[in-house]
């Protein structure tokens, strides 16, 4: 949106739209407070509708014995993190996409006859969950080596009048819903009718999700298998849900 750039121009729009310039009852850390909640709720919004929109990544090394960060299978999550996108195995230039599993299957190739079986291409054995603040690989006697990890990360509130608004919301939907929910709640505070604010959320929340969801427009949705890539029965594997 035109001239609303940062935290402050977004404070000051939000004042004179909800009519509240000169109102003592809330005072500038509360609204602060209150935007950057907004904020952080159309960030939840956005990646839960279209998960790729903002991520990072970075690179692990899992050694062959415990750690003080726990078992040696295990690799922890860095403090912004919100969800797990993916984890490659190898090196650069040589990743291999390593694929999820349930948490009752987190022994199901912890055997000794693992290493039989071939651990690249279409039969990757490594398999990965999240579990609390770390990720767990699995089998654990083939979870030594080099990791690269993509995450979404956590919203980032804004402190300063300066910081600048993600550009990711710079959009008159994004800014719109952010003032509407941040007015919902403070004309519940003011004891104040919340009718035109809750039917503006809603209005400006669908517009958000059908922008997002709609941000890869090269083509259709397809299925992917996310547990397995062979349909191959080699050692009780029959590919989806396995």
């Amino acid at each position: 949106m035109p001239g609303l750039k940062t935290f402050g121009n977004l404070l000051t729009y939000t004042k004179q739209r909800l009519g509240i310039e000169n109102n003592e009852s809330i005072q500038d850390s509360e609204l602060r407070t209150l935007v950057n909640l907004s904020m952080a709720s159309l960030d939840e919004l956005l990646v839960n509708t279209y998960e790729e929109y903002h991520m990072s990544n970075y690179l692990a090394v899992v050694g062959t014995q415990p750690s003080a960060e726990g078992p040696q299978n295990m690799i922890s999550t860095p403090p912004d993190f919100f969800k797990l996108r993916g984890v490659d195995f190898g090196s650069p230039g040589m990743w291999i996409t390593i694929f999820s599993f349930n948490f009752p299957q987190r022994n199901y190739f912890n055997n000794p006859y693992s290493n039989m079986w071939a651990n690249y291409g279409n039969q990757v054995q490594r398999k990965v969950r999240v579990v609390d603040q770390q990720i767990m690989i699995e089998p654990m006697n083939l979870s030594s080596g080099q990791y690269q990890v993509w995450y979404t990360p956590q919203f980032t509130w804004l402190v300063e009048d300066t910081d600048k608004i993600p550009y990711d919301m710079d959009t008159e939907s994004w800014i719109e819903y952010v003032v509407a929910l941040t007015g919902e709640k403070v004309y519940q505070k003011l004891l104040l009718p919340v009718d035109q604010w809750t039917a503006q959320k809603a209005y400006y929340e669908d517009k958000a999700r059908n922008n997002s969801k709609n941000r890869m427009s090269m083509g259709p949705q397809t299925v992917c298998n996310v547990r397995n890539r062979s349909r191959s029965t080699v050692n009780n594997r029959g590919g989806f849900g396995i």
